[in-house]
């Protein structure tokens, strides 16, 4: 548990820190943009689960 980190470790870690959220986000923007979420998409849903439900 109280083992020394070695530079190239530290250094490994530093990096993960912004990358790892900078991928998430990157992920979840192109996945946002793939379905985007316009005013006549959202009709089309509001419309078809208005159906589902008569």
């Amino acid at each position: 548990a109280d083992v020394e980190q070695s530079a190239r470790s530290l250094t490994g870690i530093a990096l993960m820190m912004p990358v790892s959220p900078a991928l998430f986000h990157l992920e979840v923007g192109l996945l946002m943009n793939k379905i985007l979420m316009n005013n006549e998409f959202y009709r089309d849903i509001q419309l078809a689960l208005a159906q589902k439900q008569a």
